[in-house]
């Protein structure tokens, strides 16, 4: 794979994002410190913070470990999250309010450490224990620690992936999203 060769063959750790505050890119840079040597941090996307996170990741001394990346061209998006052995959406408040690129990364098997975010989908999204693991929101230890497990242990890996595509088919696909909001509308019209 491309892509591993260009991070010299090291488990990718994959996030995606514009470079706000809210997206929890700043907790995420702290939890490379705690991450399995054997991995790098990728982090895709750029904004206001882009050069705040640069400073950062220099002054810790992680600039073989964690790479800003900049803006992924939509048809070569798909080979990151293939590329990577976790997705994490390390969000820390409700602004984010979903988060699309999980389901991009379940459409792939990626399986996902996101956040527990109180009154945002995030967490809905993303299964505990069966799509991923979520961890609590601006805690680098804990989204460390759980991005180890999955980067550590193949079987648990294999069993992620697994529940990330199964959550995919049964929830997000085009047609299957389709079906619900067409239920909705028409319990409306009854």
């Amino acid at each position: 794979n491309k892509l591993k060769k260009y991070f010299n063959n090291k488990k990718i750790v994959f996030s995606l994002g514009r470079h706000i505050y809210y997206k929890g890119f700043s907790c995420l840079i702290d939890a490379a410190s705690y991450i399995s040597d054997d991995a790098v941090v990728v982090i895709g996307g750029n904004g206001e913070e882009t050069q705040i996170y640069h400073e950062k990741i220099t002054s810790m001394g992680l600039n073989d470990k964690v790479y800003l990346i900049g803006k992924i061209d939509d048809e070569e998006l798909a080979s990151y999250y293939y590329a990577s052995e976790v997705f994490c959406l390390p969000s820390i408040e409700k602004s984010e309010a979903f988060g699309v690129v999980q389901i991009e990364a379940m459409s792939t098997g990626t399986p996902i450490v996101s956040t527990n975010i109180t009154g945002s989908g995030v967490p809905w999204v993303n299964k505990d224990g069966f799509s991923g693991f979520v961890c609590n929101p601006n805690d680098a230890k804990d989204l460390a620690d759980k991005v180890n497990v999955i980067l550590s242990d193949d079987s648990v890996r294999e069993e992620l992936s697994l529940g990330a595509r199964k959550r995919y088919i049964s929830f997000f696909t085009k047609e299957r999203m389709c079906q619900e909001f067409d239920a909705v509308y028409n319990s409306f019209l009854k």
